[in-house]
């Protein structure tokens, strides 16, 4: 087969023709078979093709949730669960490529060598589903026993940093990282990292009296179910705000837990509506110590103050 005059192919003798208009039918049929589906891509999607039950949109996967971004930008931390135990991953955003992100051996050996850790212990330390994490990404900080624990990643080392009675709660780090800041027994405490010097920063704090730690109300219905935190450091890492929650005039409730089998009755400060609610301060501290100042909040009647957001500017 040669090519004609005039770019057309020239046809050799007994070559069959299509019947005309069979080709323009063939190039139509492709092209339909090209367009259609990129049609369909782009259709916009409407509150059914996401929401409806039986008629939703398969994306093909389920989103990731529960991550956590890294400060290069590109990866994130994402756990992992297998047969019960929990494995954190390092993931690249732009590729799915997964690491480990720390070495969970070697985090164990370390735990495992403090006095009255036991090996069972550690392990279950380094498969946890969440850590608190140091803001140079480099540490991790643990909560076993009441007690807390610091592990800098990559080391055959780990550092007890309380030991106290009393347990911990609401910990975190200093936003130099230089500093860890708790509380216990209702109360406000940091401890210092490199020495293991602890610090109490307020000391009147009792079953009335509560530092840095919120009551029911404020956990419930205005900072969020869960989070209990009622401080804030500021970005120089050199003081604390926290509020301290008055709880002398809040009524109890009972209130049943159902979770253990034999149902347990709790009397919890639980104001209804019309009732009291406890009275707030926001207190300054020192990270260094001393007396707390008093934010001034004369423009408000004590009785009827909500402090529903703290923050440094």
């Amino acid at each position: 087969m040669t090519l004609g005059a005039g770019g057309r192919q020239a046809s050799s003798p007994g070559t069959r023709h299509p019947a005309p208009g069979t080709f323009s039918a063939l190039v139509l049929s492709l092209l339909l078979l090209v367009c259609f589906p990129a049609a369909a891509q782009e259709r916009l999607l409407n509150v059914g093709d996401i929401y409806d039950p039986a008629k939703r949109a398969d994306f093909g996967t389920a989103p990731a949730a529960d991550i956590k971004w890294l400060k290069d930008g590109e990866h994130y931390i994402q756990s992992r669960e297998e047969q019960g135990a929990h494995q954190l991953l390092r993931v690249n955003a732009r590729t799915g490529r997964t690491a480990p992100f720390f070495d969970a051996a070697r985090m164990e050996a370390a735990l495992s060598r403090l006095p009255g850790m036991s090996r069972e212990d550690a392990r279950e330390l380094t498969r946890q589903e969440e850590y608190t994490l140091n803001p140079a990404e480099t540490g991790l900080l643990l909560n076993h026993g009441g007690d807390l624990f610091y592990y800098q990643l990559g080391s055959d080392s780990a550092v007890r940093l309380t030991s106290g009675p009393g347990a911990e709660e609401e910990e975190d780090f200093s936003p130099d990282g230089r500093m860890v800041s708790f509380v216990r027994g209702n109360d406000l405490y940091v401890v210092e990292l490199a020495t293991q010097r602890e610090r109490a920063l307020t000391s009147d704090g009792g079953p009335q009296r509560l530092n840095g730690i919120l009551d029911w109300i404020y956990e419930e219905e205005l900072y969020g179910r869960g989070e209990r935190r009622g401080y804030w450091w500021s970005p120089d890492s050199t003081r604390i705000a926290f509020l301290q929650l008055h709880e002398t005039r809040v009524k109890t409730f009972p209130v049943v837990d159902h979770i253990p089998r034999g149902q347990v009755l709790e009397d919890t400060p639980y104001p209804l509506p019309g009732e009291p609610t406890p009275l707030v301060r926001v207190g300054l501290v020192s990270a260094a110590g001393g007396e707390p100042s008093w934010a001034d909040l004369a423009g408000y009647e004590p009785t009827d103050l909500l402090v529903s957001r703290v923050a440094w500017s």
